[in-house]
């Protein structure tokens, strides 16, 4: 009240030049870190390379456009004749989700030469009978994409296992149960892959930020709670209710330690990998795994026997 009304109250003179002198440093300032690409050389050589990977993106690796749909394309351009194409001299295996199944796709290629690897997967779908929280604009491509899958192909075209792997929600548990109860109904075998290690923005950015800080506990503060609970969960059902093979993303990376407490037993999870090689991160965003990551993943798999 006193700069508006009372004796602080400035002139217009003194307001308009205040405020373009404002303006003006603002403005050269964001020019100067436009021209500058953020002032990069504020950071380590180290955290600008691993920062990058946040315009990371592996589409020819997830098979993108052809066996991966995102909004950009129509249900007509998935490629049966590519992506489900059997091998009677092999187990074949159909890796079956949303974005989170394709970024295992080129891990578990290169890690398990045995198996022909088959992959239906479509930007937001989990791989459900009824998948109950379609949101446009993915919708479209996710009920076509499982209607297919469920109504015809699996039918006609039975394979050795169904690898199911998506963004689970706890909402989303006993349509899961019933999937899998319908896979097993038709002679194959079902998988179910639990939820990502999940952070709250960016792993790269996370990365540089601790880099830049030389604080290890960065990663770790910003690492979502929730995930590992729903794992947790999951990892029950599969093995009390729904009777199937589950492979948690959890204990397969991260070390499990058992914190002891008034009474209560609480898990806790400790070296969960950050990098998947030496400067290459695990995640290019907040959960989705890089070539590097999908490939560590698939060895841990392969270490537990956790795939046919």
């Amino acid at each position: 009240m006193p700069f508006r009304k009372g004796l602080l109250k400035p002139g217009r003179r003194c307001l308009f030049l205040v405020n373009g002198l404002t303006a003006i440093s603002i403005s050269v300032v964001a020019l100067v870190m436009i021209l500058t690409h953020g002032l990069p050389t504020r950071f380590s050589s180290e955290a600008v390379a691993v920062a990058a990977f946040t315009n990371y993106h592996p589409e020819r690796e997830w098979r993108e456009g052809i066996c991966f749909l995102t909004p950009d394309y129509k249900f007509s351009d998935f490629q049966p004749g590519t992506c489900l194409s059997g091998d009677t001299s092999q187990l074949n295996l159909l890796l079956f989700g949303d974005s989170l199944a394709a970024h295992l796709y080129p891990g578990i290629v290169s890690t398990f030469p045995k198996l022909n690897i088959l992959q239906a997967t479509a930007a937001d779908c989990r791989p459900l009978l009824n998948e109950p929280v379609m949101q446009p604009p993915y919708d479209v491509n996710c009920y076509k994409m499982t209607s297919f899958i469920f109504g015809y192909y699996l039918i006609h075209h039975p394979v050795d296992a169904v690898l199911l792997a998506g963004n689970w929600h706890e909402i989303l548990l006993p349509e899961l149960g019933r999937t899998v109860a319908w896979i097993r109904q038709h002679g194959m075998v079902p998988i179910v892959v639990g939820p990502a290690i999940e952070y709250d923005t960016s792993l790269p950015r996370l990365l540089a930020s601790s880099l830049r800080s030389k604080d290890n506990t960065v990663v770790d503060r910003h690492r979502v709670a929730k995930a590992m609970k729903l794992d947790q969960e999951m990892e029950e059902l599969a093995r009390n209710e729904w009777k199937v093979r589950y492979i948690s993303v959890f204990s397969d990376l991260c070390e499990a330690q058992i914190e002891m407490a008034a009474k209560t037993q609480k898990v806790i999870l400790s070296n969960c990998p950050v990098y998947a090689t030496p400067g290459v991160p695990m995640d290019f965003d907040e959960h989705h795994l890089t070539v590097a990551g999908s490939e560590r993943f698939a060895m841990a798999m392969r270490a537990r026997n956790q795939l046919p």
